[in-house]
Protein backbone atom coordinates (compact mmCIF):
# COMPACT_ATOMS: atom_id res chain seq x y z
CA UNK A 1 0.00 0.00 0.00
CA UNK A 2 1.78 3.06 -1.04
CA UNK A 3 0.53 6.89 0.57
CA UNK A 4 1.35 10.42 0.16
CA UNK A 5 1.18 12.66 2.51
CA UNK A 6 1.33 16.52 1.55
CA UNK A 7 1.66 19.15 4.59
CA UNK A 8 3.63 21.77 5.11
CA UNK A 9 3.67 21.53 8.64
CA UNK A 10 6.49 18.69 9.98
CA UNK A 11 5.56 18.22 12.94
CA UNK A 12 2.01 17.29 11.52
CA UNK A 13 3.24 15.22 9.01
CA UNK A 14 5.65 13.32 10.97
CA UNK A 15 2.75 12.28 13.23
CA UNK A 16 0.49 11.11 10.70
CA UNK A 17 3.38 9.36 8.47
CA UNK A 18 4.48 7.36 12.06
CA UNK A 19 1.29 6.26 12.97
CA UNK A 20 0.27 5.48 9.36
CA UNK A 21 3.46 3.21 9.42
CA UNK A 22 2.95 2.13 12.86
CA UNK A 23 -0.23 0.84 12.09
CA UNK A 24 0.39 -1.39 8.99
CA UNK A 25 3.50 -2.91 8.03
CA UNK A 26 2.57 -3.18 4.65
CA UNK A 27 2.35 0.84 3.76
CA UNK A 28 5.15 2.80 2.28
CA UNK A 29 4.45 6.38 2.95
CA UNK A 30 6.47 9.19 0.84
CA UNK A 31 5.90 12.72 3.09
CA UNK A 32 6.14 15.81 1.13
CA UNK A 33 6.36 19.59 1.99
CA UNK A 34 6.34 21.01 -1.31
CA UNK A 35 2.23 21.06 -2.30
CA UNK A 36 3.89 21.93 -5.85
CA UNK A 37 5.57 18.56 -5.70
CA UNK A 38 2.35 16.39 -5.08
CA UNK A 39 0.44 16.53 -8.30
CA UNK A 40 3.70 14.90 -9.72
CA UNK A 41 3.94 12.70 -7.46
CA UNK A 42 0.97 11.54 -7.57
CA UNK A 43 0.70 10.81 -11.03
CA UNK A 44 4.15 9.30 -11.46
CA UNK A 45 3.69 6.75 -8.80
CA UNK A 46 0.16 5.91 -8.47
CA UNK A 47 -1.00 6.67 -4.75
CA UNK A 48 -3.68 4.33 -3.06
CA UNK A 49 -4.17 7.13 -0.99
CA UNK A 50 -3.07 10.91 -1.05
CA UNK A 51 -3.72 12.87 2.41
CA UNK A 52 -3.93 16.54 1.31
CA UNK A 53 -3.38 19.21 4.08
CA UNK A 54 -5.99 22.13 3.12
CA UNK A 55 -3.84 24.64 3.93
CA UNK A 56 -0.52 25.13 2.53
CA UNK A 57 1.63 28.51 1.60
CA UNK A 58 1.73 29.62 -2.47
CA UNK A 59 -0.60 26.24 -3.12
CA UNK A 60 -3.27 24.93 -1.18
CA UNK A 61 -4.80 21.18 -0.80
CA UNK A 62 -8.21 22.52 -2.81
CA UNK A 63 -5.86 23.44 -5.95
CA UNK A 64 -3.92 20.56 -5.81
CA UNK A 65 -7.30 18.46 -5.34
CA UNK A 66 -8.98 19.99 -8.11
CA UNK A 67 -5.77 19.55 -10.49
CA UNK A 68 -5.43 15.69 -9.53
CA UNK A 69 -9.54 15.58 -10.53
CA UNK A 70 -9.53 17.31 -13.46
CA UNK A 71 -6.69 15.33 -15.62
CA UNK A 72 -8.31 12.04 -17.03
CA UNK A 73 -5.65 10.66 -17.16
CA UNK A 74 -4.51 10.78 -13.33
CA UNK A 75 -4.57 7.63 -11.30
CA UNK A 76 -7.69 6.61 -9.52
CA UNK A 77 -6.12 6.38 -6.00
CA UNK A 78 -8.21 8.13 -2.98
CA UNK A 79 -7.60 11.53 -2.04
CA UNK A 80 -8.28 12.98 1.56
CA UNK A 81 -8.52 16.27 2.86
CA UNK A 82 -6.96 17.12 5.84
CA UNK A 83 -7.09 19.75 7.73
CA UNK A 84 -7.07 21.80 11.35
CA UNK A 85 -9.89 24.04 9.87
CA UNK A 86 -13.23 22.89 11.28
CA UNK A 87 -15.33 24.89 8.92
CA UNK A 88 -18.14 23.58 7.42
CA UNK A 89 -17.23 25.54 3.78
CA UNK A 90 -14.03 23.33 3.56
CA UNK A 91 -15.53 20.19 4.40
CA UNK A 92 -18.10 21.13 1.19
CA UNK A 93 -15.52 22.85 -0.96
CA UNK A 94 -13.24 19.29 -0.29
CA UNK A 95 -17.13 16.94 -1.31
CA UNK A 96 -17.55 19.77 -4.45
CA UNK A 97 -13.53 19.06 -6.04
CA UNK A 98 -13.79 15.16 -5.46
CA UNK A 99 -11.88 14.63 -2.03
CA UNK A 100 -12.86 10.66 -0.94
CA UNK A 101 -12.97 12.25 2.60
CA UNK A 102 -11.90 15.19 5.27
CA UNK A 103 -10.61 15.01 8.48
CA UNK A 104 -9.75 17.44 11.28
CA UNK A 105 -6.20 17.24 12.29
CA UNK A 106 -5.89 15.20 15.75
CA UNK A 107 -4.74 16.95 18.44
CA UNK A 108 -3.18 13.85 20.33
CA UNK A 109 -1.41 11.45 19.84
CA UNK A 110 -3.91 8.42 20.03
CA UNK A 111 -6.22 10.48 17.68
CA UNK A 112 -3.79 10.36 15.17
CA UNK A 113 -3.35 6.85 15.85
CA UNK A 114 -6.92 6.17 15.57
CA UNK A 115 -6.76 8.64 12.28
CA UNK A 116 -4.18 6.19 10.51
CA UNK A 117 -6.35 3.17 11.45
CA UNK A 118 -9.31 4.69 9.64
CA UNK A 119 -7.36 5.33 6.99
CA UNK A 120 -5.71 2.08 6.73
CA UNK A 121 -8.79 0.33 6.52
CA UNK A 122 -10.72 2.46 4.13
CA UNK A 123 -7.91 0.55 1.69
CA UNK A 124 -8.95 -2.37 2.90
Amino acid sequence: MFIIVVDDDSFDRSLITKNLMAVSDSVDVLALDDPRAAYGTYRDRHPDLTLLDVNMPELDGFEVLRTIRQDPDAPGGRVYMLSSSTNISDRERSEELGADGYFVKPDSMSGYRELAKTLISELS
